[in-house]
């Protein structure tokens, strides 16, 4: 499932950006469930991602930083293709 990619992802993010004493309450990648998780991404159809992107924008975001959980080059190159 690509929630679950996405979620455990975001996860060993978080855990690679903490200190060795687990004190690190800075990080921008905090591990906080399927909510966020699905609301924080580009996920569905070309027309659903198409949709969230233009509301992201006229919501004030210019920059969107993409990453990738496992799926290789091949997904960027498709979101490059069709949204760049």
């Amino acid at each position: 499932m690509v929630l679950q990619r996405r979620l455990d992802a975001r996860g060993n993010a978080d855990a690679l950006a903490q200190t060795p004493q687990g004190d690190n309450k800075a990080t921008i990648m905090q591990f906080r469930g399927l909510e966020e998780g699905l609301n924080g991404a580009l996920i569905g159809t070309l027309d659903e991602i198409t949709e969230r992107i233009e509301a992201l924008n006229k919501g004030g975001v210019d920059y969107i930083l993409l990453t990738n959980a496992g799926n290789g080059l091949d997904d960027l190159q498709v979101i490059s293709k069709e949204f760049l």
